[in-house]
């Protein structure tokens, strides 16, 4: 698949799915900052940013809660049900069900594959009519149970996948703090000689994405910049609702 905007080709669907969140928070900071300029995507940096004027990086990374320099098992967690979900629709249209919309509580589910193929014979059962529209159903082990909400769609929806887990959206907001941003911005800062091959200068936008557990902050102002560690500027995006110069 080809993204229009950017004409990014990714080699795998991971990498196609990583780069379409990447141009969304791209897209909101530009929005959000008043910038226009054109963009063309790249790696090491993630962007080529085209002014009248110049030709500068700009690097997209992601702030995680539980992220202490080895990933961030939120995260992992969230990524794991998100692809457990992918999975159950594949099978559920492979065994030939109807347009269905789907949102599920996984967070006490083993996420055992084998398992996906009773789930999704369950769903074509218990598919909600156009009539009733909504159902729910539990599906059970001896040690856990998952819920599923179900609203069937007409038809013309076609095999409709974009499942969602209730799990990686709920969660308290974790405050941002100076030595978490230092810490990300360091090692961000690590690659610079690798983008000087490239551009001279390189922006760092990080991202907390308020839509996932795993990036939920709530950010307070700063009086003064941090350490920019060899970046031109380095912003936070609280995405998708503000932006703020941090270094």
């Amino acid at each position: 698949m080809i993204d229009a905007r950017f004409g990014y080709r990714p080699t795998f669907m991971h990498d196609h799915r990583r780069k379409l969140c990447e141009n969304a928070y791209v897209f909101c900071f530009l929005e959000q900052v008043g910038w226009n300029f054109g963009l063309q995507p790249s790696e090491s940096p993630d962007y080529l940013a085209l002014t009248p004027y110049e030709t500068f990086g700009l690097e997209v990374t992601r702030l995680f809660k539980d992220d202490h320099g080895s990933g961030s098992p939120r995260k992992q967690r969230e990524e794991k049900r998100g692809e457990y979900l992918r999975t159950l629709a594949s099978t559920y249209y492979a065994m030939g069900g109807k347009p269905l919309s789907l949102t599920a509580n996984l967070r006490n589910w083993p996420l055992d594959p084998k398992l996906i193929p009773h789930i999704a014979r369950r769903l074509i059962r218990h598919r909600p009519s156009l009539e009733e529209r909504f159902a729910t159903l539990e599906v059970k082990t001896r040690r856990a149970a998952a819920n599923f909400h179900l609203l069937g769609l007409r038809d013309g929806m076609g095999e409709y996948r974009i499942w969602q887990c209730t799990d990686n959206s709920v969660g308290m907001a974790w405050s941002t703090d100076e030595n978490t941003l230092l810490r990300l911005i360091s090692k961000k800062a690590e690659k610079l000689p690798q983008y000087r091959k490239r551009v001279q200068e390189t922006m760092l936008l990080i991202v907390a994405d308020y839509m996932w557990d795993s990036g939920r902050y709530r950010h307070t102002p700063m009086t003064t910049l941090l350490p920019s560690y060899g970046f031109s500027q380095v912003y936070l995006l609280a995405y998708p609702f503000e932006s703020w110069r941090i270094a």
